[in-house]
């Protein structure tokens, strides 16, 4: 029986983590497209901020819809349909023929994904083992990483097809998206959720101070994500372009140097591993978060001063990679569904990640244009303060939840 119990928590896994793949995929895909798209569509920075932002912006609505649909007919209840929506919307993505075409099908797209956020991590902890419930989220996690590095892999290679490559690049997308379909068809419900659903008590966890959660946990599971997002959305999205612009002058070492900064995250996710549910969630996402502020300040301060060595800037980004990964970039997604109760926890999770994606969407708009402005140092440092406002928001507000029973 434990032997089943076991291969049944991997088989979740799994299911979940591919969604998790699909958003990593999509999102690190759209960094590689900016290069071809920019000089072929004559891209202005507001074009970059519609391109990079619209897909976010759509994840922002998505993630609540996603969260309170889950907790109201059950996790399930969706879990099939938006990786349908993700496929769709990834090969609408591939006929788009301008830019404001291109930003709908994003949009869409992106509801897809949000809508995914909440129910792959909250389906995930529900039938994960107390004891070991942190590890397996954080495996999940990792699945994002390394969509992220298998689409900066494929989008260098795509580069060799010349100015149209960009579509076969989110048309790749539907392929994991057909992968993802497959392995989910076949999932139960969630026991716990089916467990609460039996009691009634579905339909009032909003009245009941108990289980709506205070204002200091809505706070400490929402603010320090927005903070986390604004550093890890402007990365993830524009790095290739940032790498050009501190030294790298050729697109295809852009590109392999995007690929080669998202593999390291594996240094900090080993960290997250091997501590997460021994010294749990909190100290991992403070820690994480200074280290995050530090290795931005390393490559902006550097960078006010005229172009940094690449020494310097491996080592800053270096540094912010490990610490992102070893705590905020991993804890921050765990919170939401350990901190509240079952009847609300896909909703939690939801409004929690649109807190994250406003922070995402906001960073999308501004980036190109404070790049242009200021230029790239002012913005790694204003990325750097945001970090050590989620470090210092953690510290006053957070609550331990490792090895908690959810039930």
């Amino acid at each position: 029986m434990a032997d089943k119990e076991n291969l049944a928590s991997w088989r979740v896994l799994l299911a979940a983590g591919m969604g998790n793949f699909l958003d990593g995929y999509d999102l690190t895909i759209v960094g590689v497209v900016m290069i071809v798209l920019k000089p072929l569509w004559h891209l202005s920075p507001e074009g970059l901020s519609l391109l990079g932002g619209s897909a976010v912006a759509g994840s922002l609505c998505g993630a609540p819809l996603g969260g309170f649909i889950s907790d109201r007919f059950g996790r399930k209840s969706i879990f099939l349909l938006d990786i349908v929506g993700f496929v769709g919307g990834a090969l609408l993505c591939g006929l788009a023929s301008g830019i404001w075409m291109l930003a709908l099908f994003r949009f869409i797209l992106g509801l897809a994904i949000g809508a995914d956020y909440p129910l792959s991590s909250t389906y995930l902890a529900e039938c994960a083992p107390a004891e070991t419930r942190g590890r397996f989220m954080s495996l999940s996690l990792g699945f994002w990483m390394a969509g992220a590095i298998v689409s900066a892999l494929v989008g260098f290679v795509l580069l060799g097809l010349g100015p149209y490559s960009w579509r076969w690049m989110f048309v790749s997308g539907a392929i994991p998206g057909v992968i993802v379909l497959a392995l989910r068809a076949k999932l139960p419900e969630s026991p716990l959720w089916k467990k609460v659903k039996s009691t009634s008590r579905l339909q009032s966890p909003w009245k009941d101070p108990n289980r709506g959660g205070s204002i200091r946990l809505w706070a400490f599971v929402c603010l320090p994500r927005f903070c986390l997002d604004l550093t890890g959305y402007a990365l993830h999205i524009y790095l290739p372009l940032l790498l050009l612009g501190l030294g790298l002058r050729d697109t295809h070492a852009s590109v392999f140097g995007n690929a080669a900064f998202l593999s390291i995250f594996v240094f900090g996710w080993a960290i997250n591993l091997i501590f997460i549910d021994r010294i749990g969630r909190l100290r991992l996402q403070i820690v994480g978060f200074f280290g995050d502020a530090i290795g931005l300040g390393i490559v902006g301060f550097a960078a006010l001063s005229g172009q940094p060595s690449m020494a310097v800037t491996v080592v800053g980004l270096v540094l912010y990679q490990i610490a992102n990964f070893a705590g905020p970039g991993i804890t921050s997604w765990m919170l939401p569904v350990e901190v509240f109760p079952t009847e609300l926890r896909g909703a939690a999770q939801g409004i929690s990640t649109a807190f994250a994606h406003a922070g995402g969407v906001l960073v999308a708009i501004i980036l190109p244009l404070s790049v242009h402005h200021f230029g790239v140092g002012r913005t790694l440092l204003l990325l750097s303060v945001a970090a050590l406002v989620g470090a210092l928001l953690s510290i006053f507000l957070g609550v331990e939840t490792a090895k908690i029973r959810l039930d």
